[in-house]
């Protein structure tokens, strides 16, 4: 069966060569078919289930009918002002995030603020400099930082002031 699957692929690595090179593709298209042939004939045919359940009847009703307008999506919540008493970091223990996780709030239900991490060099070493990045992964303006205090204290402000910041009336 695998020499039956290798005819199969050179035969369309040929196909392919001679539709790229203006070659006889008849041929090759031959050649292909009459392997495909030979592969259908060493793979078993699966016995084909028997319908148990007769066929659902037809959908009869009107597509055109005006429904009831779904109830708008209730706007993102926004978050609360952190108290600052309770802000911690935590040594990410996510391989793919190197750097540090920021908490705040109680310590069986912490509430993640962001993600502090060391910037990296053009040559994939760690630099001195520090990005901040909220707890949704977009990175907190202004950075990178010269230190991590910097850069945490950045992050917990871009929070407050996200937390702060009036709700946007809309108009119905």
């Amino acid at each position: 069966m695998l020499a039956a699957v290798a005819a199969v692929e050179a035969a369309a690595a040929e196909v392919r060569r001679a539709v790229l090179t203006d070659g006889d593709t008849e041929l090759a298209a031959h050649q292909l078919t009459r392997a495909a042939a030979e592969l259908a004939q060493l793979v078993p045919v699966a016995p084909t289930a028997v319908a148990a359940e007769p066929p659902a009847p037809p959908v009869t009703e009107p597509v055109t009918e005006s429904k009831p307008r779904p109830s708008r999506a209730k706007p993102p919540t926004r978050p609360a002002p952190l108290d600052l008493n309770t802000v911690r970091l935590e040594r990410s223990a996510d391989p793919t995030r190197t750097g540090w996780r920021v908490l705040a709030g109680a310590e069986d239900a912490p509430v993640v603020v962001g993600f502090l991490e060391q910037v990296l060099s053009v040559t994939g070493r760690r630099s001195s400099r520090w990005e901040a990045q909220t707890a949704s992964l977009a990175r907190v303006h202004g950075g990178p930082w010269r230190n991590r205090m910097d850069a945490l204290a950045r992050l917990v402000d871009d929070y407050q002031r996200a937390a702060s910041r009036p709700r946007r009336r809309t108009i119905t």
